[in-house]
């Protein structure tokens, strides 16, 4: 039997239906023959979070008589719920490596549109990049219905690097005045104030060239240091051992941490000692005659902090050369007047002692070259007649 269906809301339907008739659609026509059976879609589409209630009616061509069919529905909004609602990140320092968190998002209804948008990528930039960071860091965001924000809230900061030196006080660690050959060491309290956890490094610089030695200034230990948050501390050991008189110098102790250099301390000491010379260290004494002798002086000097003892080697001087004296105590300041004896013992053109060794206490030896000749003493003159 040929029959028509229509939507609630038609021409000529109850007032009651024309409300529904934006929401319902079906099949406009169609007919049956006697027994036959067919299925009807309908289709719901709400503008709004609400329940939706009408009638689809079935008018029976060629017969007075309607069918009326009640139907139901609830549109939904999309929507987000997370777990937790509040996601917080703990304090991060700049040129770390960041840290990532996980929010758990349920959707609620059946509905849901799976889309990015770039607001939401704007909107996660500043957990992206700390305050004072330039480097990026990954934060996963799960996706939502476009033009509506999440729920769920993540939230992180930047924090400055604060690691201070707590002993000694005023950040000075001194190392006293040291004799050459004497150790000094001296402890460090490193405390990391910063409210993340840090791992650093430490080293000495200084423009003094002796403390460019090995061994002269360390710092143990001299691998990385790794300090938890919040006020952790450590012990660095400052070594000091000279091999030369230094005058008061002044060093910096400095920590690099992720490729960034700030001053930590700093370090002042130096190291007495003697600085004894000859005012030359090279004599000629030129021709001498056989059987006689010359002189001639050098002076040596102490410039340096502590009196030593010096003793010249008597014996590589034998047997055309002598000095006096030959041993004694320089004071600082002090000049001690030497005088070198040439007393040639055969004929000789060249007459060269090299190197002859003055040993001084508490450092290196000083050296004097010596040089002259022998002729024979002229004959006596004949007298005239």
């Amino acid at each position: 039997m040929p029959a028509s269906r229509s939507t609630a809301g038609t021409e000529g339907l109850s007032s009651q239906t024309k409300e529904t008739s934006r929401h319902w659609f079906v099949c406009a026509a169609g007919s049956l023959a006697s027994g036959q059976q067919c299925h009807v879609q309908v289709r719901f589409s709400p503008t709004e979070e609400k329940c939706y209630r009408g009638e689809l009616q079935i008018q029976i061509c060629q017969s007075s008589q309607r069918l009326q069919v009640p139907v139901l529905g609830r549109g939904l909004e999309p929507r987000l719920e997370s777990i937790p609602a509040e996601l917080e990140l703990g304090p991060l320092l700049p040129q770390s490596h960041g840290e990532e968190g996980t929010v758990v998002v349920k959707k609620p209804c059946e509905v849901y549109s799976v889309q990015f948008e770039q607001q939401h990528l704007a909107e996660e930039q500043p957990l992206r990049t700390p305050k004072d960071d330039n480097s990026p860091n990954s934060l996963l965001l799960p996706p939502c219905a476009p033009g509506e924000k999440l729920n769920a809230e993540a939230q992180g900061r930047g924090i400055k690097m604060k690691v201070d030196v707590v002993d000694p006080p005023g950040k000075v660690v001194k190392l006293g005045n040291v004799c050459i050959g004497q150790t000094v060491k001296k402890m460090v309290t490193v405390a990391n104030k910063s409210a993340a956890p840090l791992t650093f490094k430490l080293r000495v610089t200084s423009t003094v060239p002796e403390l460019q030695e090995a061994g002269v200034l360390c710092l143990k230990p001299s691998k990385d240091l790794k300090l938890k948050g919040r006020g952790d501390t450590c012990k660095v050991e400052v070594t000091f051992s000279p091999k030369r008189r230094m005058q008061p110098f002044s060093g910096e102790v400095l920590l690099e941490c992720r490729g960034l250099v700030r001053s930590l301390c700093v370090v002042r000491g130096s190291c007495q000692g003697s600085l004894v010379s000859l005012d030359q260290d090279q004599l000629s004494f030129g021709a001498v005659v056989q059987q006689s002798y010359t002189c001639r002086r050098v002076v040596m000097r102490n410039a340096g902090d502590t009196r030593v003892r010096f003793m010249w080697d008597v014996e590589s001087f034998k047997p055309d050369f002598s000095i006096s004296p030959t041993k004694g105590y320089i004071s600082p300041g002090m000049d001690v007047p030497l005088v070198v004896t040439f007393r040639p013992s055969k004929l000789s053109q060249a007459v060269q002692y090299e190197g002859l060794r003055c040993f001084i206490q508490g450092s290196e030896a000083l050296r004097l070259t010596l040089a002259g000749s022998c002729v024979e003493a002229p004959g006596p003159k004949e007298g005239r007649n």
